[in-house]
């Protein structure tokens, strides 16, 4: 589980985020998001903080600190639960 430090698991996290930006249902739908939980959220940023990846960053955007997977803004919903069944 997430918690225990850079794993396996975290890369496992961006492995699903890259095949999730290439598989969208329709392209044409406007601005992609990605969601996520906070503990999620709390661990991509880590990986940000640690230059771990090439794929996120923390841009700037009006003024604020907005984390981005491979330009796509993650966004916190605390509703998503980490026990839920994958969707697929």
């Amino acid at each position: 589980t997430f918690g225990s430090g850079e794993s396996d698991e975290s890369a496992n996290l961006i492995r699903l985020l890259i095949q999730a930006v290439e598989t969208p249902p329709e392209v044409n739908l406007g601005r992609p998001v990605i969601y996520c939980n906070r503990k999620v959220r709390t661990w991509l940023r880590i990986m940000v903080n640690e230059k771990s990846n090439v794929y996120l960053s923390l841009d700037e955007y009006g003024g604020k600190k907005v984390l981005t997977f491979d330009g796509i803004p993650i966004k916190r919903c605390d509703k998503i639960l980490t026990t839920e069944s994958k969707v697929g």
